[in-house]
């Protein structure tokens, strides 16, 4: 028995956004597969996210500059020395509304002031609200025209990518390497960092409290006997999984290695898995032999609903996440000596 009903609703929360997503986009909608490393929590929020884009007011920057109280007359109306101020307020205040300039080095102030009012300004973005992380960038050689490749060759690509161009598109004359006149992009601003609430000891503390109570549940829906659970996680990788030693009613040993997190909370017999990573390697084998059978049309005892092929992708995800941490040593260099 699969209880970790939050996860599974969460599952079908994600399929709804996606319907919403596909009917606001029509048939241009395509979402490419998350990455499995990805909790269905963040796939959650980044859709919500995403939908929330969609369905923001469309703006030209222009507009938001002019209700800034920015004013942006003629670059020929300016001295040199006005329009280098105009522009830093005019980049400054983009930044506010957080949309950021990329790849400027190539022009002067005044033909990055004369480019921005004349076509950069009237592109469109969405209003956000002020919790939602994301950011809009200009690309001032980024229209993918033949003119603006030849720019990014010039000045902005190192030598393996104009190799790589080369190979790519030999009919293309491959433009001298030089150094751009200007060295603005450096001073630009740049995006603050997104924060990783897991990078909080705290917030980590929290997650494996939880993942523990998962496991207490699981346990006492199947009605096993059983003695003490490890009282912090043997093995943990937030916001995926954490591992726990389960011990076998009187024994004083473990029994069971146990696993919770964003993935069916599952057990094993402790016997021939003498480490979480036997555990791990063993776990994942069972889930893709059991995803195997299910598609040949056998019935299996499955921790979910394989007949829902969203809840199905989902396992096969984490039990092909759980068999990529297997072969990485690395992942297992601080595993808790008391595992054995």
């Amino acid at each position: 028995m699969y209880d970790d009903s939050e996860h599974v609703d969460r599952i079908f929360h994600i399929e709804a956004l996606k319907g919403e997503l596909a009917e606001l986009a029509g048939d241009s909608f395509e979402l490419e597969k998350v990455d499995a490393e990805m909790s269905p929590e963040l796939e959650e929020q980044f859709l919500e996210q995403v939908l929330a884009f969609e369905r923001a007011e469309q703006v030209t920057h222009r507009t938001r500059l002019r209700d800034a109280g920015v004013a942006l007359p003629p670059a020929e109306e300016l001295s040199d020395d006005e329009l280098s101020l105009k522009l830093i307020e005019v980049i400054h205040t983009l930044a506010e509304l957080r949309i950021f300039l990329e790849h400027t080095n190539h022009l002067s102030d005044r033909r990055l002031y004369a480019y921005l009012l004349a076509e950069a300004l009237d592109e469109s973005g969405p209003i956000l609200p002020p919790d939602m992380l994301m950011n809009c960038h200009l690309d001032i050689v980024g229209s993918g025209n033949e003119e603006d490749a030849a720019v990014w060759l010039r000045y902005y690509a190192d030598e393996e990518a104009r190799a790589r161009w080369a190979v790519e598109f030999p009919e293309m004359a491959m433009p001298p390497h030089e150094v751009p006149p200007c060295d603005r992009d450096h001073h630009l601003p740049t995006p603050p960092p997104l924060d990783n609430p897991f990078d909080n000891p705290e917030v980590v503390d929290a997650w494996c409290v939880e993942c523990r109570e998962k496991l207490l549940r699981r346990l006492e829906g199947d009605g096993l006997a059983h003695g003490a659970v490890s009282e912090w996680p043997i093995w943990h990788a937030p916001p995926i999984a954490a591992i726990w030693t389960v011990d076998a009613p009187h024994a004083g040993a473990p029994g069971w290695w146990g696993i919770s997190g964003d993935l069916p909370t599952s057990l094993l017999p402790v016997e021939g898995l003498p480490d979480p990573r036997a555990f791990v390697d063993a776990l994942s084998r069972h889930w893709l032999a059991l995803l195997a059978a299910a598609a040949r049309g056998e019935v299996v005892d499955a921790p979910v609903d394989l007949a829902n092929p969203r809840i199905a992708a989902n396992l096969r995800a984490r039990a092909e996440l759980l068999a990529d941490w297997v072969k990485m040593d690395e992942a297992w260099e601080e595993e808790d000596d008391s595992a054995a």
